[in-house]
């Protein structure tokens, strides 16, 4: 038995490499737009987020005045 390796051994050997360093460089690739794409949604979604609580943080003295109105006005239920 011979431990030599054949020279169709060796292309064999060099395509499989090939092939399996293209499949993770796609897979980098893929993973990497996925990353980008998530990122983008993330950023989309804190923007919306902090137009959200803008809106709200400007309301808030008018909502607030609204609630104080009717407790200050309402009439007691407990009359004696």
């Amino acid at each position: 038995m011979s431990n030599d390796l054949h020279e169709g051994d060796l292309i064999a050997a060099k395509h499989a490499y090939e092939a399996l360093m293209g499949d993770f460089n796609n897979y980098q690739i893929e993973t990497d737009r996925k990353i980008a794409e998530l990122e983008k949604q993330l950023e989309i979604k804190s923007k919306e987020s902090e137009r959200k609580i803008m809106k709200l943080t400007e309301n808030l003295p008018v909502i607030i005045r609204k609630v104080v109105g009717h407790i200050e006005f309402a009439r007691p239920l407990d009359k004696k």
